[in-house]
């Protein structure tokens, strides 16, 4: 590349004063450099072409001198072969420029990197069934007898019933024969009798055992028959 070259190039990264008003001057009497600033200036405006709205082309340096020696001189006032080697050595390297630029300089190079797999459904477990309650035991019915002729009330305590025994009342029947049935759960339960507010071991209990006072409650088994 001349000098001549040099400078109209030179205006597109831009020129001091001194020389810009040489170049202004030279242009005014020499038209071989008019022509050279007017390929220069159409070159520019072909690479501003190129990129995306707002995008200006960074031209990377160019060995043009180089260029020069390695073409043919040119045989008419048409672009020579060495400006068209030239213009696609810079249109190259803007492109090569705009795509590793980053994000601000333009858009990504297209990613080769696979889609994600889609996850695959959660599968549900089989709702688990809790195991049937078991069955109450039936009640049992037993019954409380006692002959005490001469007494006002008769009334059954023990452990079925907190030893409270005024919620399990005798009934009186002929001959002063007391009696009342309970509906009790199977299991082994103590008792004892309280006759006008005097407590009593059963006289007809089968088992007695220490009540802890120095008496003896009564002891009943109440089994159902698949159990005996």
């Amino acid at each position: 590349m001349n000098d001549d070259e040099r400078l109209v190039y030179g205006e597109w990264d831009g020129l001091d004063a001194r020389d810009q008003a040489a170049l202004d001057r030279r242009l005014a009497d020499e038209p071989a450099l008019r022509e050279a600033r007017a390929r220069a200036t159409q070159l520019r405006a072909d690479l501003q072409g190129l990129g995306p709205r707002g995008f200006e082309p960074r031209v990377p340096p160019l060995d043009l001198e180089r260029l020069a020696r390695a073409a043919p001189p040119a045989a008419s006032h048409g672009p020579s072969p060495w400006w068209i080697a030239a213009a696609a050595a810079v249109v190259v390297g803007a492109v090569g420029a705009w795509w590793v630029g980053g994000a601000d300089d333009g858009p990504a190079p297209p990613s080769t990197a696979s889609a994600p797999m889609a996850a695959a459904p959660p599968v549900e477990a089989p709702p688990v069934e809790a195991p049937p309650a078991p069955e109450a035991p039936e009640d049992i019915t037993v019954g409380f007898r006692l002959r005490a002729p001469d007494a006002d009330a008769v009334r059954v305590a023990g452990d079925f019933n907190d030893w409270k025994p005024e919620s399990l009342a005798m009934q009186r029947g002929a001959d002063g024969l007391w009696s009342v049935q309970a509906a009790l759960p199977p299991g082994r339960y103590a008792y004892m009798y309280v006759v006008d507010g005097q407590w009593m071991t059963p006289p007809d209990a089968r088992r007695t055992q220490d009540d802890g006072f120095g008496a003896r409650n009564g002891v009943i088994d109440l089994l159902r028959p698949s159990d005996v």
